[in-house]
């Protein structure tokens, strides 16, 4: 913390508001945690797994100890040849100034929570969390872990989604929503399955490079940031609009993975944080528009920057009906949902329901739909606050960015194009389903004979004719 020129109760008070908008979120204020990196961090995954959750914890938990083997270098496209223990500390003060974190070994004899990250050597004599991943596969758990992960695939997606899972956990224990109980579960982000054994699960080797050509990313937000932040550690190719006009304030620090106290001060614009934390991955180049996507396409042009995909990452300015009437490729969109959920949806044209289909009776209702969680409503406002957990928008990015991968690798595009998810208990399932465009939305009288040829002709298209119907 060097001369932050908010107060210390002031900068909770913002940082928190949206996390303590959820009805059970309380009491998280001083709660300690140790944490436990493995030693065999000498893997990209490894440090993808630990860097992501200790830069959620950070924007909720404000007392942590962190033992980690020292003379490890970041193998990490952030400051790539650093210490990766002072690429961590910089990731987390820059998350909370005021954090309590410190650096160095843990006693378990302290009776304090652990969370253990990855593989260990060192005995542990009671029960803790743990968080382990490889490839496609998340695991999580109380206890002992089970079962040893393969570190070499260099497939990023399952480790980043066990630290949202991990996060999650202790988050719970942290408001006194569980207690501390035995249990382990494993899941795919290939086909959304889960299993007590990770070796039952699918884990296809996943192409380290591949070029997903021009993407118009549609919002810069929770879900937009934290997307960008994963994308940035792949080597993965691919040109990349970024659209957005609002600018970083103090409650997007509660759960941005790239948005740091100092952004919010200095009233930094979403779009240029987004391009900036992209611009670290070498493969990808990055266009930036201060503006709506409306404006975008009037300024900019639609079919002169045409998208391969677009990712709808936003819900305002009309924004559903400025894609959908403009003939897209696929689109698919991931957000936040009531509950502790999160979701992901698809759209092929001709084939599937689009974000029209999707958000159809909010249209109607001028409503803006829930990317959060709980609700407040406020007199003084025309739309009610919602809350916000931190780990939730991490954890929908990842969703996003596993179908990214899938479309990437030539995989036929799966029958359902509708997923859920609760991390609210344990053991929860991916709900997947499959819907139709809606009898009454534009998208069924878009025949794909009226399509422009460059939208035929996008990178992706042959996707279209794959997909069983």
């Amino acid at each position: 913390m060097i001369n932050f020129p908010i107060v210390q109760n002031e900068w909770y008070a913002q940082r928190d508001d949206r996390t303590v908008r959820v009805p059970e979120a309380i009491n998280f204020h001083q709660y300690k945690l140790y944490v436990i990196i493995g030693n065999d961090l000498n893997s990209v995954v490894s440090q993808v797994m630990a860097a992501t959750a200790l830069n959620i914890l950070a924007r909720w938990c404000r007392i942590l100890r962190v033992e980690i083997p020292p003379d490890i270098i970041s193998l990490l496209n952030i400051k790539p040849g650093y210490s990766f223990i002072d690429v961590v500390a910089e990731i987390m003060y820059d998350a909370d100034p005021y954090g309590q974190f410190t650096f160095g070994p843990v006693d378990e004899k302290d009776g304090v929570e652990i969370l253990i990250i990855g593989k260990t050597s060192k005995k542990i004599q009671r029960p803790c969390y743990w968080i382990n991943a490889a490839g496609w596969l998340a695991g999580v758990g109380y206890g002992t872990p089970t079962a040893e992960m393969d570190e070499k695939d260099p497939n990023i997606i399952g480790p980043a989604f066990a630290a949202c899972l991990g996060n999650a956990e202790i988050f719970k224990q942290a408001i006194g929503l569980k207690k501390p109980e035995e249990f382990s579960i494993y899941y795919s982000l290939y086909d959304y399955s889960l299993s007590f054994e990770p070796s039952s699960l699918q884990n296809p080797t996943l192409l380290e490079q591949f070029d997903l050509g021009r993407i118009h990313q549609v919002g810069c937000g929770a879900v937009g940031s934290a997307f960008d932040f994963f994308l940035s550690l792949t080597n993965w190719k691919g040109l990349v609009d970024l659209i957005d006009y609002d600018i970083v304030n103090f409650t997007n620090c509660n759960r941005s993975l790239i948005f740091s106290a100092w952004d919010a001060v200095e009233h930094q614009k979403k779009v240029n944080i987004c391009k900036r934390n992209l611009e670290i991955n070498k493969g990808i180049s990055v266009l930036p528009y201060d503006g709506s996507y409306s404006d975008f396409i009037e300024n900019q042009g639609y079919l002169q920057n045409c998208p391969d995909l677009i990712l709808c990452l936003a819900n305002d300015q009309n924004v559903w009906a400025t894609i959908q009437n403009n003939f897209p490729p696929i689109v698919i969109h991931a957000t936040t949902t009531i509950n502790w959920g999160l979701n992901f949806g698809r759209h092929v044209p001709k084939k599937e329901w689009c974000i029209m289909c999707r958000f159809s009776k909010e249209i109607k209702d001028t409503f803006i739909p829930p990317c959060s969680e709980g609700m407040i409503n406020n007199e003084t406002q025309e739309e009610p606050i919602y809350g916000v957990l931190p780990f939730l928008s991490p954890a929908s990015a990842i969703i996003l960015l596993a179908e990214l991968a899938k479309i990437g690798r030539g995989t036929p595009l799966a029958k359902d194009n509708f997923i859920q998810f609760s991390m609210k208990g344990k053991a929860n399932k991916f709900i997947s389903s499959r819907r139709s465009p809606d009898k009454d939305c534009i998208c069924k009288d878009q025949d794909l004979k009226i399509y422009p040829k460059e939208i035929i002709k996008t990178k992706f298209s042959n996707l279209f004719h794959k997909l069983t119907t």
